[in-house]
């Protein structure tokens, strides 16, 4: 039994060998991290997955898996010392970033790679909750399965501390992305509307 204080817990974990891993954070109302948290791993493998803790209580963190060895462990995630953009990551599957700082506005994510064999990002608010778009519909930045897009538009509605989860479903499997503020592009000059000096103008 965990005592805990609201806010994010990281399960940082060691697969020995190829296995499947189950986590699951008890009571279950409260797992809500923004990223499944079954997979697989292909061979040896360390990784991490951050999950909200909505309010103070006891709470239970249960990992299981059918076969081969495994270790883990469970720190709170620091917002202390938040990165700021440009932001650069790199991984090999299943991973949470370190925190980083945004301020209200427009971004562009980017990855390294598309198709389904590419990992699912799901960007997060410091507190653990995900980030959805504007119709409160699809988690950010919302990469469809097969789609063949490199990079996508992200709103950030409020300046604050954010983490990005990365899950894949077969671990390791390497990735990368950069998270870029949106350039503001100047006006074009045009024609306009004449101005008179005045002294040509007559009064009337």
């Amino acid at each position: 039994m965990l005592s805990l204080e609201p806010g994010v817990i990281v399960v940082s974990f060691q697969a020995k060998d190829a296995q499947d891993m189950h986590i699951t954070f008890l009571p279950y109302y409260a797992a809500s991290s923004g990223a499944p948290a079954t997979f697989s791993t292909t061979g040896a493998f360390n990784g991490s997955v951050a999950i909200k803790v909505p309010q103070k209580g006891d709470y239970w963190v249960n990992i299981s898996s059918r076969d081969g060895q495994w270790t883990a462990g469970i720190s709170r995630l620091s917002l202390d010392m938040p990165e700021k953009v440009p932001l650069n990551f790199t991984g090999s599957g299943t991973t949470v970033t370190p925190a980083f700082y945004l301020e209200k506005g427009q971004y562009i994510f980017s990855r390294n790679g598309t198709g389904i064999t590419t990992p699912w990002y799901f960007l997060n608010y410091g507190n653990g909750t995900v980030l959805m778009n504007a119709n409160n519909t699809k988690t950010q930045p919302d990469f469809e399965v097969n789609s063949t897009q490199t990079f996508r538009f992200v709103t950030i509605p409020e300046s604050g501390n954010y983490y990005l989860q990365v899950f894949a479903e077969k671990d390791p499997n390497p990735w990368s992305v950069t998270i870029i503020t949106l350039p503001i592009f100047p006006l074009p000059l045009g024609p306009g509307p004449a101005i008179l000096h005045p002294e040509n103008t007559s009064s009337r």
